[in-house]
């Protein structure tokens, strides 16, 4: 849920960005400076660190040095931006004779969290890039903007210096020609106490600071033959495939001005980085064979896509084959297989077994959670012999673990862009290529009370990243973990995230109410109990939900079949480093493997309700002491009539069976464990063998 970058890529590129580059920069403005000669129109405060307009709509123009520069990198800081932004950063600005307009300008204009690059010609302005959000945070105090114009291009990178979180980067080719001056224009509705707090300039070329492409990355494209010159400045990444050859270029800031200085051209300079160019891990592995151990496959080298999440699986069937069934459960908007893994001993006998469900990557931007159910297939299969926990585990149980729900998101995220992953791949303004406004969010897609909130838990907007789909279910990511789920009645369910550290227990919608007592709450804080310190330092907590939200795959499962169904929120975001990545799967193991063992040692009850007959009853199954509140009605499976629930303590409990053409009928046990809880109905029970 979260696409912040890595902590120490952001600290190198807040180096990288905003350390002064010697004596070459000139400071315009700062907490000590304020620039003289000031070309203004309207009326200015100008004091040392503060400049902001006493009227709006006028501009604030100074000399960048040495005359007016055509070419160059300038530092902008504006202070207390979230008293509310509307201005336009300026440079090659050019004012007429009486400085009532601007004849000629580029610079970056920011409206609210709005931010573009324009060009301004005789007072008019145009766009000459897309439009990016800028994340801000409320606590933001300094939003730091630094804009490179090297001939026809210009770049332009937001920073939040204090938080260190890199907000993004805008890039225009073809911008008008000419020299000028460098400033600011105030719009309509500049906050009160917004200000221009830092301006500097630096001439290209000219006291470069040193090159640290892995550690402050960049992407370009270029020629073969002018990367390889360029290497002094970074690394090839790729070749790429198509006509005319091209090959992905590593640099940072520095690296792009010493091209333009060298006169080596950039093809294009991707602004939207895909996950790949920022780990080198998944650039190395993501087209190798999964890597064989003495006990099976090992998993931690990288994050994963499709078709590494297939091999893997695929490795564990060859290796594995009485433990591991392999199936796809349904295939994705743009073709892509989903794929399953059912685990258990003697795996084609196993299946009146209850049943648990992991899944990960509802949202492609989340890759960590792809981590974390390979990990549980992995535990289950390569445990030695002798680990008896694990042995009751696989007589017991049947595991169903599916890492990748949404493998279109997934691949947009590592291969074309991190930003706008987190849905599908549905094409919805049909131009047959994937963008940011595209896509469902798989996890506001379910049925139950779909759109309940209206515009507050999911988004009707087909642009929104919580867009849920223009009905229930439209996806078939969403239909194919239904179906699965409608097939096996699972007694528990995870569904695994990123994004902060919690357990979310059902329901999540506001003002909608589970069963009291709610046993998913009392086993959730049971795990949360035995979860160790979390290793981005945060600890694990049960709530009820992050923030409003509907259609999500934890309330379905739980409303529609009465399984345990938690959401987990594994990680604040995905770490670079695969040391982090694995200390952080080994903390959350627990969050699957309590469900295991609390089934099975209680309190719990789980039976079958067959006919006379011996033949499987699809009959609703209640506990009485549990009363539920939105008329939830919870069915044995199909296949054999098995039931299980989890129970919130020890006590005396009424079980209620109801079928079709015939009388409730109940019994009152006394639980302190797991008990086993069989009900046989008179031959002929309507419903009887299959679902309706």
């Amino acid at each position: 849920m979260a696409d912040r970058l890595p902590a120490l890529a952001i600290v190198a590129l807040l180096a990288a960005l905003a350390a002064p580059a010697g004596a070459a920069e000139r400071v315009l403005l700062d907490a000590h400076t304020v620039a003289r000669r000031a070309t203004v129109k309207g009326e200015w405060s100008q004091r040392a660190g503060a400049v902001s307009p006493l009227q709006h709509r006028g501009f604030w123009l100074v000399d960048p040095g040495d005359g007016a520069t055509a070419d160059g990198t300038y530092r902008f800081r504006v202070g207390n931006p979230r008293d509310g932004l509307d201005l336009t950063l300026l440079v090659r600005a050019r004012p007429d004779r009486r400085a009532r307009r601007l004849d000629a300008a580029v610079g970056v204009q920011i409206r609210g969290r709005r931010a573009q690059l324009v060009s301004i010609r005789r007072g008019e302005v145009s766009l000459l890039d897309e439009r990016i959000q800028l994340r801000r945070s409320p606590r933001m105090t300094t939003l730091e903007i630094v804009v490179q114009v090297f001939g026809d291009r210009m770049v332009a990178h937001f920073i939040d210096p204090a938080e260190g979180r890199f907000l993004g980067t805008l890039l225009a080719n073809d911008v008008p020609a000419g020299r000028g001056l460098v400033g600011v224009r105030g719009g309509s509705r500049w906050g009160q106490g917004v200000a221009l707090t830092g301006l500097s300039a630096r001439p290209p070329c000219d006291g470069l600071p040193p090159v640290e492409p892995d550690r402050a990355p960049l992407v370009v494209l270029m020629k073969p033959s002018d990367a390889a010159q360029a290497t002094v400045y970074g690394r090839i990444l790729e070749q790429l495939e198509g006509r005319p050859p091209r090959v992905a270029f590593r640099t940072d800031w520095a690296g792009l001005e010493r091209l333009h200085c060298d006169r080596l051209p950039v093809l294009r300079m991707i602004t939207r980085m895909p996950w790949k160019y920022l780990d080198r891990h998944y650039l190395t592995w993501r087209a190798r064979p999964p890597e064989p151990t003495g006990r099976g496959v090992r998993i931690d080298r990288s994050y994963k896509n499709n078709e590494m999440v297939e091999a893997i699986l695929r490795a564990y069937l060859h290796r594995f084959p009485d433990r591991v069934r392999l199936a796809t459960v349904g295939t994705s908007v743009e073709g892509r297989p989903i794929y399953a893994v059912a685990v258990a001993n003697d795996i084609e006998h196993a299946g009146r077994r209850p049943t648990l469900l992991l899944n990960g990557a509802h949202h492609g931007d989340e890759p960590l959670s792809v981590e974390f159910v390979l990990d549980a297939v992995q535990q289950l299969l390569e445990a030695p012999p002798g680990d008896a926990r694990t042995q009751r585990w696989l007589d017991n149980w049947v595991v169903w673990a599916v890492p990748l729900v949404n493998p279109d998101g997934n691949h947009y995220f590592l291969e074309e862009s991190k930003d706008g992953a987190r849905k599908n791949g549905r094409d919805l303004d049909r131009d047959g290529e994937r963008d940011l406004r595209d896509g469902v969010d798989l996890n506001r897609n379910y049925p139950f009370y779909w759109g309940r909130l209206g515009e507050r838990g999911s988004h009707s907007k087909p642009h929104s990243r919580y867009y849920r789909g223009p009905k229930p279910a439209s996806e078939p990511e969403t239909r194919g973990l239904m179906a699965l789920a409608d097939r096996e009645r699972f007694a528990a369910s995870v569904s695994y995230h990123t994004g902060t550290v919690a357990i979310l227990a059902p329901y999540t919608i506001p003002r909608v109410e589970g069963p009291e007592p709610n046993e998913a709450w009392t086993v959730a804080e049971e795990i949360a109990a035995k979860l160790a310190e979390h290793p981005q330092q945060r600890p694990y907590k049960v709530r009820k939900n992050l923030y409003a939200v509907d259609g999500t795959d934890q309330d379905w499962h739980r409303f529609t079949h009465g399984t345990l169904a938690l959401l987990v929120e594994g990680a604040l975001y995905t770490p670079l480093d695969m040391t982090e990545r694995s200390a952080i799967v080994a903390v959350t193991r627990p969050t699957w493997t309590v469900l295991l063992d609390r089934l099975l040692e209680g309190p719990s009850v789980s039976g079958f309700v067959t006919d006379a007959a011996g033949k499987p009853v699809h009959a609703e199954v209640e506990i009485l002491e549990q009363p539920t509140r939105n008329k939830e009605r919870w069915h044995t499976r199909c296949r054999d009539g098995r039931y299980d629930r989890y129970l919130p303590a020890p006590g005396t409990y009424t079980v209620r069976v109801k079928a079709s053409g015939m009388k409730p009928v109940q019994q009152r046990i006394d639980v302190d464990g797991a008990v086993r809880l069989d009900f046989r109905l008179p031959r002929g029970t309507g419903g009887t063998g299959t679902c309706p």
